[in-house]
């Protein structure tokens, strides 16, 4: 059985407060020899944000990830395809403060996307006066402070006043989501929000997003390409290939029984010392992609962009890309040989 690939897996009953449908979107190359061609960065990305839910879109560097978050945020155009914001089209024409306050990005640099001659005041009290969730004066000083309390800035008098290059990278990034949260957003668009902090910060930061996933019922975006911080904080995984996801479900679900060739590569790439013994005796060379490098996606291959590595890969797969199988609770991959095993009960190959 398969169903349409631009259907995200949801759980029954679940709304989701932003949704992408068959988001595509290709970027001019410019001038000399290539202005007239372009880089295919996103191929029918379908993914819901539900609120209280944590959904991970992870794959490596160069993937479309970023790419996604930055046309929720509205930052780029789609080539095609439809945002819904409460299941209503989003039209670029009539955008304003009603969609941004809802949908709030945080970026990977935390110094980068602060002025760094500015305050942390500044920086808080800004949102809260645009967008009128505060008035100038003590409320204002007031909301700062309990924003600051928030992400665990505390005590708060002694960030208040600082600058940028005063805070260790992980204040920096609590002061940016601190921002994003001025403006009492639903969605929080976090791309790779640790992978520019040390390693001791990181985990710190998760645990903060997990907060404001169960308290404030936020609906979260987690860009990464670290698959072990997706198992730890997600409730949903999006695998993404080259611009195409490739398998989605329960982050349960997809790390613990990945069915795509390209999925089981990402995870077993993950150091593990207590299964390392156990994965040596059951792989073997013919399941193993084969080695090579992402495509260039000025020209991608057609059909399944993974096809050129994949040791599984047969015409079809060059043809079209596959829709997406239904093997498990909301766990859909988007792979031709996944869809012949189950059409045909073969068990799944170790």
């Amino acid at each position: 059985m398969t169903t349409n690939a631009t259907l995200p897996p949801r759980r029954s009953g679940e709304q989701p407060v932003l949704e992408a449908v068959n988001l595509k979107i290709n970027f001019p190359v410019g001038g000399g020899l290539g202005k007239n061609q372009v880089v295919h960065a996103l191929d029918a990305a379908s993914v819901a944000l539900t609120p209280g839910k944590i959904t991970a879109v992870v794959g490596e560097s160069g993937s479309g990830k970023t790419t996604l978050a930055r046309l929720f945020a509205r930052m780029y155009q789609p080539t095609s395809g439809t945002i819904l914001l409460d299941e209503v089209p989003v039209d670029s024409k009539k955008l304003g403060r009603d969609y941004n306050r809802a949908v709030q990005m945080v970026f990977q640099d935390p110094f980068g996307s602060l002025n760094s001659m500015k305050t942390v005041r500044h920086h808080l009290q800004r949102p809260l006066l645009i967008h009128g969730h505060a008035k100038r004066g003590q409320a204002v000083e007031q909301r700062i402070h309990e924003l600051l309390e928030k992400v665990k800035l505390t005590p708060t008098i002694d960030f208040i006043d600082k600058m940028p290059h005063q805070l260790s990278g992980g204040q920096r990034q609590r002061v940016s989501i601190a921002r994003a949260l001025a403006v009492e957003p639903r969605v929080l668009l976090a791309d790779e929000p640790i992978s520019m902090l040390d390693v001791s910060m990181r985990l710190d930061i998760l645990n903060l997003l997990i907060e404001l996933r169960d308290v404030d019922q936020l609906a979260i975006l987690y860009i990464t390409h670290d698959i072990a911080s997706a198992r730890y904080l997600a409730d949903d995984i999006h695998v993404m290939y080259a611009g195409q996801i490739v398998e989605s479900g329960s982050a349960q679900e997809v790390i613990n029984g990945p069915r795509h060739p390209y999925t089981r590569e990402l995870i077993g790439a993950v150091p593990d010392p207590d299964k390392l013994r156990e994965n040596n005796l059951r792989s073997s060379h013919a399941e193993r992609p084969a080695p090579g490098e992402p495509p260039n996606l000025i020209t991608p291959p057609s059909g399944c962009r993974f096809t050129p590595r994949c040791p599984f890969a047969t015409a079809a797969c060059s043809e079209a890309f596959p829709s997406a199988t239904e093997i498990g609770d909301r766990h859909q991959v988007a792979c031709y040989w996944v869809a012949n095993q189950k059409s045909s009960s073969c068990p799944d190959p170790v």
